[in-house]
């Protein structure tokens, strides 16, 4: 009988080489990738979207470089998605979109720059949105506000422009809230909702 890995966890392991090296679609079963601070080098290669079954990829304070590729967004099963503290480039795919099933995602402290896609408001079973510290711009999309299960929220430390949207006034679930730190050159601070909702705590934003 052939032997099927279910699972590939070594965090901390000091991990050297390159993701390319990884024959995704050699494991199309596989629920978690768990290789979070380690030394991997290299792009994430575009056969990770072959992994269909995965539910967790743990990527974070690693060296990778490249683009987001946007077969991500065939990881339809993903629920938690960590690529933080790695030197990501390019834009966010407006794939990522198609993660419906997606509750955590945290990309921040990387070097991704362009808008953020107004699909990201496709993810509604959302509870944590960690994009800070990149170098993204342009407009607050209006569809987080469907994001209404969002219990945190941080696009801080970007070139964010324009106005706060309304629709966050839907986020009554909000906990830590840090998108309006440094939107903006001139931007006016203004909360559409009630203060009480909130809790704020900016040491949870950018770890």
């Amino acid at each position: 009988m052939p032997w099927v890995v279910t699972n590939i966890s070594l965090p901390d392991a000091g991990i050297h080489g390159q993701l390319g090296e990884l024959n995704f679609s050699a494991l199309p079963f596989l629920p978690q990738i768990d290789l979070h601070n380690n030394s991997l080098r290299g792009a994430l290669p575009a056969s990770i979207g072959s992994l269909t079954a995965l539910s967790v990829l743990n990527l974070h304070h690693n060296q990778i470089t490249g683009k987001i590729p946007y077969e991500i967004g065939d990881l339809q099963s993903l629920r938690l998605l960590e690529l933080l503290f790695n030197r990501l480039t390019g834009h966010i795919p407006a794939s990522l979109g198609n993660l419906t099933m997606l509750t955590y995602l945290l990309i921040h402290q990387n070097m991704i720059s362009g808008p953020i896609p107004e699909e990201i408001g496709n993810l509604v079973n959302l509870q944590i949105l960690e994009l800070s510290n990149s170098t993204l711009s342009g407009l607050i999309p209006k569809t987080i506000g469907n994001l209404t299960r969002l219990n945190t929220l941080c696009l801080f430390g970007n070139q964010l422009s324009g106005p706060i949207p309304q629709e966050l006034g839907r986020l009554v679930r909000l906990q830590i809230l840090q998108p309006l730190v440094r939107v903006g050159p001139k931007q006016t601070v203004f909360y559409p909702f009630p203060r009480r909702h909130l809790e704020p705590s900016p040491s949870e934003c950018g770890r």
